[in-house]
């Protein structure tokens, strides 16, 4: 899709966010945003809705070069699970957090992420054992 890493360009800029933020807000690891931007990679049709929405942008525009003016662009985006995730881990102070380099989850196994489930529960459990003693 020619041309369309220079209107993603232009929607990033007209937000007031760095490439490295917008992939952070997104839910994508760090240099995610900017491969699309150079159009090194081409997004998928989802990453396509998920982008157009956090800009409140039509991905007709997007990808048909349409022009926007600013008052189309949201300052705060959707609510979205990995929104509040990362703002989780920015409060604990954790930067670039590694669980949520989504690329990598596709390299682990159902007994993987099954595993990953039974700790993260049992942290959680054991969290509120403590805060209830």
């Amino acid at each position: 899709m020619e041309g369309l890493g220079k209107k993603l360009e232009q929607l990033r800029e007209e937000s007031g966010l760095n490439q490295k933020e917008v992939s952070a807000k997104l839910g994508y690891s760090k240099n995610v945003f900017g491969t699309y931007e150079r159009e090194e990679r081409t997004p998928s049709i989802e990453t396509l809705i998920h982008i157009a929405d956090f800009f409140s942008v039509s991905i007709d525009s997007m990808v048909r070069g349409i022009a926007t003016n600013k008052s189309m662009v949201a300052k705060e985006p959707p609510y979205h699970p990995l929104h509040e995730l990362q703002r989780i881990f920015n409060d604990h102070n954790i930067k670039d957090p590694y669980i949520l380099e989504i690329e990598k989850w596709s390299e682990l196994t159902t007994e993987d992420l099954h595993d990953l489930q039974k700790h993260f529960e049992y942290v959680v459990y054991r969290r509120r054992q403590e805060k209830e003693a």
